[in-house]
């Protein structure tokens, strides 16, 4: 599988804010399938160096950053909608203002044991381009996991022009203990639960009435990465239980 390309905008919300944007984009965008209930739980591993290599990347404002995930699609309950033990190994690549896609459907257990000791025997059996760069990235940095990363998403498409998408993700939280993507309890909050995470990403140019809608309401934009700020979130949390003892 070749890398997926596209552009991804990204807004912090109060609550206000997205009730009165919601309302204005049900009129353009229609209810993915994934969100038979309304949302549907995206639950996601992060890989990192010893170092935080890829924590580091994004402080320093590095235009050119790479991640490891294992992801995980669940519904309300908690029930996998890929399949049990599934997981989708991805990896993201930000180049500049371009965001690239690649990914391969997994069971977790042999997932995890690949990235921990990649071998070229399991490459052959699954012949997924996504394993081969998984490897190299692995090997030349020695992965571990550091987080998991949760929350309800809302997520929707563009009536009107192909490949737009509009997603808001609620109650985000994290773990760092038991890390397994298809678990989804016992978590900390990453950001207040009544802010919501908008995002919007398309494959060339955002449409025009989507600017002036978000122009309308005089919202702007920012660089949230979910990783970055649960790690942060979790460091400061775990200096200040050290401090208290």
């Amino acid at each position: 599988m070749t890398y997926s390309q596209r552009f991804e905008k990204k807004y912090l919300l109060n609550l206000k804010q997205y009730l009165y944007l919601k309302t204005y984009f049900l009129n353009f965008f229609k209810l993915d399938n994934f969100c038979k209930n309304g949302n549907y739980i995206v639950s996601s591993l992060y890989y990192d160096t010893k170092e935080l290599k890829f924590y580091y990347e994004k402080e320093d404002g590095e235009k050119n950053r790479t991640k490891i995930r294992l992801r995980t699609y669940q519904n309300s309950k908690g029930l996998n909608l890929q399949g049990e033990n599934m997981v989708n190994l991805e990896i993201k690549k930000r180049i500049n203002q371009n965001v690239f896609k690649k990914r391969s459907l997994l069971n977790e257990s042999v997932c995890k044991k690949f990235i921990q000791s990649p071998n070229f025997e399991f490459i052959q059996n699954y012949k997924t381009n996504a394993l081969v760069e998984a490897a190299y990235i692995s090997t030349i940095n020695s992965l571990i996991p550091k987080i998991v990363v949760i929350y309800d998403r809302e997520a929707y498409f563009s009536k009107i022009c192909a490949n737009v998408r509009l997603t808001f993700d609620h109650n985000l939280r994290y773990r760092i203990y038991n890390l397994t993507p298809n678990n989804i309890s016992n978590t900390l909050s990453i950001i207040p639960e009544d802010y919501i995470i908008m995002e919007l990403k398309y494959n060339t140019i955002l449409p025009l009435f989507i600017t002036k809608i978000i122009r309308n309401f005089d919202i702007s934009q920012c660089t949230f990465s979910k990783y970055y700020i649960s790690l942060e979130k979790s460091m400061r949390f775990s200096n200040l239980n050290y401090l208290n003892k």
